[in-house]
């Protein structure tokens, strides 16, 4: 697809798409035919955008660092589109010129959007162990900050932790705003891991909660035990006491 804008002699604007003239834009108390023609074209291009490479930059966006996308056009309007709409995602973008062609007699616009990097990431050492790795800047410093470990638990760049303390670890990165930055706190196809772990913690704290409640109840049942035995005992030492003073009359 290619869609343009042009004026004309008599300063009047107009929008083409493919080469057919389909708008024209005039004047008026919300700004010029100008800024009216651009507005429609970043339009048009962002439309386009969304149908052709939406679903790619939704990938990228949830955190896959093994992949990019890189597209080389020589629709320069295309190009800005597609670094808009990376930006837009929070995608590291890159835009330059190359050279091509077999004698390099043309150059072309090259737009690579690279993945989201992870802040964290996730993964398991059989049952009992959860290994943390910060990869970005903010994560590795967070992790620095909040965690501190012995040097038994660092193996490469990463940092074991048991994992009943996993969830709780997960949960303060959230709060910390690592979730708004990213979208998810933890990616590398340990998303589901760490939301399992949240959940168990969460299901622990209310483990937790029923069991004081559960030992509030004992310890009431048993305050009301003792009452009644002690009012038994009473009962049963005035009844001896009434017993003496019959035998004695």
């Amino acid at each position: 697809m290619k869609a343009t804008i042009r004026q004309n002699a008599w300063d009047n604007w107009y929008g083409y798409v493919g080469g057919r003239r389909v708008e024209a834009f005039g004047n008026d108390a919300q700004g010029t035919a100008e800024q009216h023609a651009i507005v429609w074209l970043r339009g048009v291009y962002a439309e386009h955008i969304r149908k052709t490479y939406g679903a790619q930059l939704a990938r990228l966006a949830q955190g896959s660092n093994r992949t990019q996308l890189t597209v080389d056009t020589a629709d320069l309007a295309l190009a800005l589109a597609l670094v808009r709409a990376a930006e837009e995602h929070q995608l590291p973008v890159l835009h330059s010129v190359v050279t091509k062609g077999r004698a390099r007699r043309y150059d072309v616009q090259r737009v690579v959007v690279r993945a989201r990097e992870w802040d964290i990431e996730v993964s398991g050492v059989g049952d009992s162990v959860v290994l943390f790795a910060g990869h970005s800047a903010e994560g590795i410093d967070w992790l620095g900050e909040h965690l501190h470990v012995e040097s038994w638990q660092r193996l490469g760049r990463s940092i074991g932790v048991e994992h009943r303390y996993a969830g709780a670890i997960v949960q303060g990165a959230a709060d910390a705003g690592l979730r708004n930055r990213i979208g998810r706190v933890l990616l590398g196809g340990a998303g589901v891991v760490a939301q399992r772990l949240i959940v168990r913690a969460a299901l622990q704290q209310q483990g937790a909660v029923a069991g004081q409640h559960v030992a509030a109840l004992v310890a009431r049942g048993q305050r009301a035990l003792e009452v009644l035995l002690g009012a038994h005992a009473v009962a049963l030492q005035q009844g001896d006491l009434a017993q003496r003073a019959v035998g004695a009359g």
